[in-house]
């Protein structure tokens, strides 16, 4: 499948996991409330950490590798599989020990044993979702198509099934409904596909040092990413741990739709490595580069501005006070989108391991210090500054490194051009907000007239290479896909 499609059906993946929480979300909070979802967050803040941990690298690991093998190579791509799989559900075995053991420690903290049972339940059955091995053979229709299916059954068992507070453990329970389902399609359609598996010739002992390098890298960066969660439930409420996964969770809903180029690209850039052909690098780079500026800094601004607009519609006036911390945290949708783009498309096909390593680890002590003393003072608002700090201080790393150890010059034309592109924004949501509108209509108003106005500075005024292959690609689709109903 071509690179264009790809894109295509991984964006349309991801904004289907944009659509789906603003369709049940505004349910659910309403529902449970700030307590019960803050609970399930605390769990799942753990449980994540877990999954990564058992990861140890793989998702991102095997598509590196995958794309170095001929793809006729069929006897070579089952072998390298199942020794990836092997090593990911023997970590998630042995991880299993220590998660039971940490249950007895928290169980003072007024801990759900339900909850923490869903946890580890999805903590053994995420090596079966095999979700990397689609990724590396470029199957994202497959994986489309899957999960359009899987999460339109979830929202419709939401809205069956969670009628009172005390719903909040069907909640979560929906979440691991989920995940078996997409394992189970998963798993017929690779059996289908007739794989070969030997114990013969597994060779283990290469993947160690790079998959160690990744696993560390992704354990001590997960510090950082769920960190705040967890302090925050030791140090102050779970009222407030569910004030801040509101607004976390608002500000990242955009951030998959944006990072669809970065991972479906990266094939292409593990292969340029492979060849040393750094021009082809830099020319991947650069293309990502623009689009995650154009697309992160308005959507970035947007959020930022409208959050007092955005909280009641989707969470309820019960949740107002996330309003500042997504305020706070608008910025982090530009930060995470660059560093997640530098990491996949340059560091990790360009075998620099160590160097994300040490990131991290810098990036993981300033978010420990900074929760350990911002947290206990300014609750969850210090939980939304530790973040944003923490996420650019990475990115500045990042871009220094970039610079010294490939020579990638960052696009200070298209931030400075978005930035300007922006500014029309701050008058148009201030003269919107002086009516007397429902929120969800200053809402719409403001988005079409931000969104206009974008659009067409960036296209006329700037002449934004992106703006028009996006503009190129909606008419091809409209016209080939919609009105023609052919293949485009």
């Amino acid at each position: 499948m071509s690179t264009k499609k790809n894109i295509f059906y991984n964006t349309l993946l991801s904004v289907s996991q944009l659509l789906l929480p603003l369709v049940t979300y505004p349910y659910v909070s309403r529902i449970l409330g700030p307590s019960a979802l803050g609970k399930i967050s605390f769990i799942e803040s753990i449980s994540q950490y877990f999954i990564l941990f058992a990861a140890i690298g793989i998702p991102v690991y095997s598509i590196r590798e995958f794309g170095k093998l001929d793809f006729n190579d069929k006897k070579g791509r089952d072998k390298l599989f199942f020794e990836l799989f092997l090593l990911h559900q023997s970590f998630s075995l042995f991880l299993m020990c220590f998660y039971i053991l940490l249950f007895f420690i928290l169980d003072g903290n007024d801990l759900n044993p339900y909850l923490y049972l869903i946890g580890g339940v999805m903590i053994l059955i995420n090596p079966l979702l095999i979700e990397w091995y689609y990724q590396s053979k470029g199957k994202y229709d497959f994986i489309t198509k899957r999960s359009l299916i899987t999460k339109a059954i979830s929202a419709i068992l939401i809205f069956l099934l969670i009628k009172k507070q005390d719903d909040f453990v069907i909640y979560y329970a929906l979440f691991l409904f989920s995940l078996i389902m997409n394992v189970l399609v998963n798993l017929y359609s690779f059996i289908k596909e007739g794989p070969v598996f030997s114990y013969k010739n597994l060779d283990f002992r290469k993947h160690f040092r790079p998959l160690f390098l990744l696993a560390t890298t992704t354990v001590v960066g997960s510090i950082y990413i769920t960190l705040d969660t967890f302090v925050l439930g030791l140090f102050s409420s779970f009222e407030a741990v569910g004030y801040y996964s509101t607004a976390i969770k608002i500000v990242k809903l955009p951030l998959s739709m944006i990072n669809a180029v970065a991972i479906v690209s990266l094939s292409q850039v593990s292969s340029a490595f492979f060849k040393n052909d750094l021009v082809a690098v830099r020319v991947n780079l650069a293309k990502s580069l623009k689009y995650v500026l154009t697309l992160s800094i308005p959507l970035s601004f947007g959020i930022g501005l409208t959050a007092k607009w955005v909280i009641p519609l989707i969470s309820g006036s019960e949740f107002l006070p996330a309003v500042r911390a997504v305020q706070i945290l608008s910025p982090i949708i530009v930060m995470i989108a660059l560093n997640y783009l530098i990491f996949v498309q340059l560091f990790t096909p360009g075998h620099k391991e160590k160097t994300m390593l040490l990131i991290t680890i810098f990036g993981s002590l300033v978010s420990v210090c900074a929760n350990l003393f911002l947290v206990p003072k300014f609750s969850y608002i210090g939980s939304a500054i530790t973040t944003t700090a923490t996420e650019f201080t990475i990115l500045l790393l990042c871009i220094f490194i970039s610079k010294e150890k490939f020579q990638i010059n960052f696009d200070f034309d298209t931030l400075i051009k978005a930035l300007i592109s922006c500014i029309l924004f701050i008058p148009f949501f201030y003269l919107i907000d002086m009516f007397d509108l429902k929120d969800f209509v200053k809402l719409i108003i403001c988005f079409f007239s931000c969104v206009s106005s974008y659009f067409l500075i960036q296209r006329f005024a700037f002449k934004n290479e992106i703006i028009f292959v996006v503009e190129e690609f909606c008419l091809s689709f409209f016209k080939n896909k919609i009105l023609n109903d052919k293949k485009f």
